[in-house]
């Protein structure tokens, strides 16, 4: 059992090694560069079954110990690259601090409606209720998805929040922040499952928000 098992550890480690490497590579081109690394991976497969693989065939030891061979090879290339540099060397600056706290202060001017407001506190509200948890969000987790929803609206090309962006982002903004309680984790509740319940159950706005939104931007004109 011992050979099967070191030949099934090696060949499931050496390919996902290989393409860690190439990606960090070629960090601009992850698509090609995964085909390409699947192409050679097969034509070496290829290669390997048909001229090494017949060497090592008499015994299941040492296949064990062939694959155990590309596998510490394959570590000592990666360690090796990993010396000579490191992806985060050729991270680039894409904005300053100034235009980052400038667009920190222009997204706080996002427009929210009351009702949109209402439904981010209820969101919430309803992580501290919840049957499952132990320990819900806080109101930090409030402003942090109000803040975060203004966000999305800006990156959107809106000057106001609707409720999908809420709902897309209640998840990883508050999912984080909730602390299940054991007995659900014995049922392997998870803060995504939760979440979900939550988005579920409490009521969206709906059309209410867009309809005042529409009316207050006439009252302005």
């Amino acid at each position: 059992m011992l050979p099967i098992f070191v030949y099934t550890i090696g060949s499931s480690l050496i390919m996902p090694s290989v393409t860690l490497i190439l990606l960090d590579l070629f960090p601009t081109m992850r698509g090609m560069t995964s085909s390409l690394q699947g192409f050679v991976q097969f034509a070496l497969g290829a290669v390997v079954a048909g001229s090494i693989a017949p060497l090592l065939a008499h015994a299941l030891t040492s296949l064990a110990w062939g694959m155990a061979a590309f596998t510490a090879a394959s570590f000592v290339l990666w360690l090796v690259y990993q010396r000579q540099s490191h992806p985060i060397d050729a991270v680039e600056q894409v904005i300053t601090a100034e235009q980052l706290l400038e667009l920190q202060e222009r997204i706080k001017g996002v427009f929210v409606d009351e009702l949109i407001e209402d439904y981010i506190v209820s969101l919430v509200t309803a992580t501290r209720h919840h049957e499952d948890v132990y320990l819900g969000a806080s109101a930090r987790g409030s402003l942090a998805l109000y803040r975060t929803s203004q966000a999305r609206a800006a990156i959107s090309g809106r000057d106001y929040v609707i409720p999908d962006d809420v709902k897309l982002l209640a998840e990883p903004v508050l999912g984080h922040r909730l602390i299940i309680s054991p007995a659900a984790r014995i049922r392997n509740v998870t803060a995504p499952t939760v979440m979900n319940d939550i988005l579920n159950a409490v009521p969206v706005p709906g059309a209410r928000a867009g309809r005042r939104f529409e009316r207050d931007a006439t009252v302005t004109r």
